[in-house]
């Protein structure tokens, strides 16, 4: 089997079990300890997490601040947005240079920021489709 075509499957087969894992994941929700770790790896602010995950930003607060995880739909798209994050970086190699493409105008989402289609799981997926062009070579 040819190298590329060995990566294409072990990534095929990897996004399987990833999958699984985060429906597992999801069920179970997300504790405010990695919640909050995640909050301050990744770029975004309480203000966007607000928005990605469809809770306001008070509430948000609330949680964090009664340390009360979140449940299945919020933890999906925090593990949504996370998978994307982590994928950037693989593309990317660096956050800074990661950071600086998720917050320029991009002509293949017709001139919106990455960032601004992070809040819906039909965005995310331009996003991660986009990552992967760009990680195979395929420039829009």
């Amino acid at each position: 089997m040819s190298t590329v075509l060995h990566r294409r499957v072990n990534r095929h087969l990897q996004k399987e079990v990833n999958a699984f894992t985060r429906i597992s994941r999801s069920r179970k929700g997300i504790s405010m300890v990695t919640f909050s770790a995640l909050i301050k790896e990744l770029p975004f602010s309480l203000k966007d997490w607000s928005g990605y995950i469809h809770l306001s930003e008070r509430s948000l607060q609330r949680y964090i601040k009664a340390r009360k995880p979140l449940g299945l739909p919020y933890a999906e798209r925090v593990y949504e947005i996370q998978q994307v994050f982590l994928l950037g970086l693989e593309v990317f190699g660096r956050k800074e240079k990661l950071d600086g493409w998720l917050y320029q105008p991009s002509i293949p989402f017709g001139g919106q920021r990455p960032v601004e289609l992070l809040d819906t799981s039909a965005g995310s997926q331009l996003v991660t489709d986009e990552l992967h062009r760009i990680e195979y070579g395929i420039f829009a």
